[in-house]
């Protein structure tokens, strides 16, 4: 059985003199949620545009399914990348049929996939209507017609209230209950902590970390502190129990 969904290898991505990805290379486990974590402009939608076959990378390759991606296999796939496109006079259904003409999947899915993301009641609203948070899931919904294996979500809480983030978190939990792998890109550390189950750290292109959550973030909580009397600050601290180690 296949466990390795995705493997890249060595990819790196420039525009002029700006190195957007450098050499990174990664392997992506079936069933897994995969953070791609780091600020903007640190490679993250570069490299999800190179795994989509949208971005031509200057060197490397990478693997799904074990294979070089063709059209047979980017069926295999959903995406949201960066903002949801749908037209805004059309109603949540008709905007889906659309989709699914182009993904080859059949109207019958339509209902499932509101059904999933909680959106069966608004299914005959029109686009322009309804708030930000629902038109991510429709995003969402879109991206898991043709019963695709993967699902890879461009900052899918961007421009959320916090309401809005906590029911996006709780649909993709849900969704990866269902069997979906998923890869999602995020500047948001609390997101990848609280949905992923592995994560990459990219910072100007460079891997920095790629691993479970778990390790990357561990248990340890670090603060900075400052105070006037710095000596007197170390002594207090160190008089803490839930203090682990001080460093001036």
């Amino acid at each position: 059985m296949q466990k390795e969904i995705l493997e890249i290898r060595n990819l790196s991505k420039s525009y002029g003199r700006l190195k957007a990805l450098d050499s990174l290379s990664l392997k992506v486990e079936k069933g897994s949620i995969f953070g791609i974590l780091g600020p903007n402009g640190s490679g993250k939608t570069t490299t999800l545009g190179i795994l989509l076959d949208i971005i031509k990378p200057d060197r490397g390759e990478h693997f799904w399914f074990g294979k070089k991606p063709d059209a047979a296999l980017r069926k295999r796939i959903g995406a949201l990348l960066e903002q949801p496109l749908f037209y805004p006079y059309l109603t949540a259904v008709q905007n889906l049929k659309i989709i699914a003409d182009i993904r080859g999947a059949g109207y019958n899915e339509i209902d499932e996939v509101l059904e999933m993301v909680r959106l069966s009641e608004r299914k005959l609203y029109k686009y322009s209507s309804v708030s930000l948070g629902m038109k991510q899931r429709l995003a969402i919904a879109a991206a898991m017609l043709g019963s695709p294996e993967v699902l890879i979500l461009d900052e899918p809480t961007n421009g959320l209230d916090p309401k809005g983030i906590a029911d996006i978190r709780n649909l993709i939990l849900s969704v990866a209950q269902r069997g979906f792998t998923i890869i999602l890109a995020s500047h948001l550390l609390d997101e990848v902590e609280k949905v992923c189950t592995h994560v990459l750290v990219l910072e100007k292109g460079k891997k920095r970390y790629a691993g479970p959550v778990s390790e990357a973030l561990g248990d340890t909580i670090r603060l900075e502190v400052a105070a006037e009397n710095p000596e007197k600050l170390q002594m207090v601290l160190k008089q803490i129990p839930q203090v682990k180690s001080v460093t001036k």
